[in-house]
C-alpha cells in the first residue's frame, strides 16, 4: 500500500495534501490511498491542494468523490482547493461540483469559505 506519496502538512486535525499536476488512471490509486491514510490518521478536515493540478480524468474525479463520501461517513470533510479552470469545468460537466466541496483558492479552503452548491 502506498502511503503519503504526496506532501501532507498538518495543522491540528486539519491536513493539507498537495495533489499532483495530473490525476488519472496511473496515479488515482496513490491519491486515494494518501487521502484515506490522512483520514484514518484523524484528520477532521482534509484540504486537497489542487492549485498545481492541471488535469483530472474521470478516474480522478471518482477517487475524489469516493474519499469525500468516506470522510463524510467519518464525520470529516474533504475540501478541494483551487482547481484550474479545466479541472473545474470537468467537475461542472460531470456534476461532481454538486457533490464535492470546491473552493476557489487554498486560502479560502483553509478558512472554510467556499463557493458553489457542494460547499459548506
Amino acid at each position: 500500500m502506498t502511503v503519503d506519496i504526496y506532501p501532507v502538512r498538518w495543522a491540528g486535525r486539519q491536513a493539507t495534501v498537495t495533489l499532483p499536476a495530473e490525476i488519472d488512471v496511473l496515479n488515482s490509486q496513490a491519491v486515494r490511498e494518501t487521502l484515506e491514510h490522512v483520514l484514518a490518521s484523524g484528520a477532521v478536515v482534509i484540504v486537497a491542494d489542487m492549485t498545481a493540478t492541471a488535469f483530472c480524468a474521470s478516474e480522478g474525479l471518482h477517487t475524489l468523490i469516493r474519499v469525500h463520501l468516506q470522510a463524510a461517513d467519518a464525520g470529516a470533510e474533504l475540501r478541494l482547493a483551487g482547481p484550474s479552470p479545466i479541472v473545474r469545468r470537468m467537475m461542472e460537466l460531470t456534476a461532481a461540483d454538486q457533490v464535492l466541496h470546491v473552493y476557489p483558492s487554498l486560502e479560502t479552503a483553509l478558512g472554510g469559505r467556499g463557493t458553489g452548491a457542494g460547499d459548506a
